[in-house]
């Protein structure tokens, strides 16, 4: 009786269940592989042998290391043919199902015929392609420009670019269904294409653009009915640069740049999450963070990161709707925290983080003459990354404890490594007067996470 029990437990063990799942099941499973790895499980048997001809994404990623010595470069081209046969032949081989991901990812030292390229975005878009990724690690040659019947496709839903890659778009334009839009360090022929993607793309949500040195870009025009998230990343120095936005519908802006002057921000009013990240030097700093700030009257989440001193000397309109506030800050550079505070009567959850835990280390808080409205029926949450316990942020904790009344949480994430000193203190900080009897003092070891805009 032992012997055939412990035989039906073999064969149990033996059963291949993943086999016996619909292909659809299947497919869906395959689809998070790269193509590469989708075709090796013809060998697993039979059963599996027509399956990846049905999955609806293929992901080319061309990995394989090349010799940068262009002296000798027999193995290079050994190479590139194999990666070009191999997206060739999964091509001829596939079936003729619907494709809803098309992820194409080169290799810097990969030699691209401009018509292979052209083949294998035509054969996605001729099977109702729904998402296209391409990307080229930057290289010395000439960039690869995206086919003009791209720019026709009325299946796609997103299109991300990045790299060594060229927009050159047709005078017509129609993608009716696009609602993402990703151009990451890319180069355009002149503004006019970039213009033209995005009054060709009308029901457009989501717009991502990193620039770099070398685009051809000086100014930036974005008006746009439907978009509602925009993330610019600019590190371009160059004082020519312009960008003026227009978007009735925007909900989340993250900018990071380095000119903030060269804003211009129209009719943004129904944003709701903000973070800018701005890192310029220039001597009208404070007068471009209180104009973008000026924008976002109805913003509930806001982020400010900041190298320059911004004191508490003047002047910021309400932010009645604003929940939750994060100060990215070097030492000492957070004195605009007491004006946001008076600023944000109904602010629920505060973070205060310190991008370094190096000198000078003046006064950075200054007690103000009347508590502000938020920490008498508001405040719940309060965190301080990289907290050094020096002495002025020691008296921020203090007067936060002592008049935060609804506080829940108040959380320490350590910026110093003495911890015989860190340990003295955390006894003091337990002494503390205490606003909310609720209030729970946590020493955090890990920082409090961000959630990216783009990823809502």
């Amino acid at each position: 009786m032992a012997t055939e029990s412990n035989s039906e437990v073999e064969k149990c063990d033996e059963v291949d269940r993943i086999s016996d799942l619909p292909d659809s099941l299947l497919c869906h499973i395959l689809s998070f592989l790269q193509t590469k790895q989708t075709v090796a499980t013809t060998t697993l048997s039979t059963r599996w042998k027509p399956v990846w001809t049905m999955v609806p994404s293929l992901d080319f990623q061309d990995t394989a290391e090349r010799q940068q010595n262009q002296g000798d470069n027999h193995g290079n081209n050994d190479l590139n043919m194999m990666f070009t046969q191999f997206v060739c032949r999964v091509l001829a081989l596939r079936e003729p199902v619907p494709l809803k991901k098309f992820r194409l990812l080169l290799n810097p030292y990969y030699f691209i015929d401009p018509t292979h390229l052209h083949t294998w975005i035509s054969y996605a878009i001729g099977h109702h392609v729904e998402e296209i990724h391409l990307f080229r690690v930057r290289t010395r040659s000439q960039p690869l420009e995206l086919p003009p019947s791209l720019f026709s496709c009325k299946s796609l839903k997103t299109l991300m670019v990045h790299g060594e890659i060229i927009v050159n778009c047709p005078s017509s334009i129609h993608l009716p269904n696009l609602l993402c839009l990703g151009l990451l360090r890319i180069k355009y022929t002149n503004e006019e294409s970039f213009h033209r993607l995005l009054n060709g793309s009308p029901n457009l949500l989501k717009l991502i653009v990193w620039r770099y040195q070398q685009d051809n870009m000086i100014s930036f025009n974005i008006s746009h009915p439907t978009l509602r998230l925009f993330f610019f990343d600019n590190q371009v120095q160059d004082p020519r640069f312009r960008l003026e936005l227009n978007a009735p519908s925007l909900k989340h802006l993250l900018l990071w740049d380095r000119n903030c002057h060269g804003y211009l921000l129209h009719n943004v009013t129904n944003i709701i999450q903000a973070n800018m990240f701005n890192l310029c030097e220039h001597g009208n700093f404070c007068h471009c963070i209180l104009k973008l700030l000026s924008v976002l009257p109805n913003v509930q989440s806001l982020t400010l990161r900041y190298n320059k001193s911004l004191g508490p000397g003047f002047y910021l309109p309400m932010f009645n709707n604003l929940r939750s506030l994060q100060l990215k800050v070097k030492c000492c550079k957070w004195l605009i925290l007491l004006n946001l505070l008076q600023s944000a009567h109904n602010l629920e959850t505060l973070t205060l983080n310190k991008m370094d835990v190096e000198g000078p280390h003046e006064s950075c808080w200054i007690e103000p003459l009347q508590v502000p409205k938020c920490l008498e029926s508001r405040l719940q949450n309060f965190y301080f990354v990289r907290f050094s316990f020096l002495d002025h942020e020691l008296e921020l904790v203090k007067y936060i404890l002592k008049n935060a009344q609804v506080l829940k949480t108040m959380g320490i994430h350590n910026g110093v490594s003495n911890w015989e000193e860190e340990f003295l203190i955390r006894w003091e900080m337990l002494d503390f007067p205490r606003g909310s009897l609720t209030c729970q003092l946590e020493f955090l070891t890990v920082e409090p996470g961000w959630i990216c805009p783009w990823d809502r």
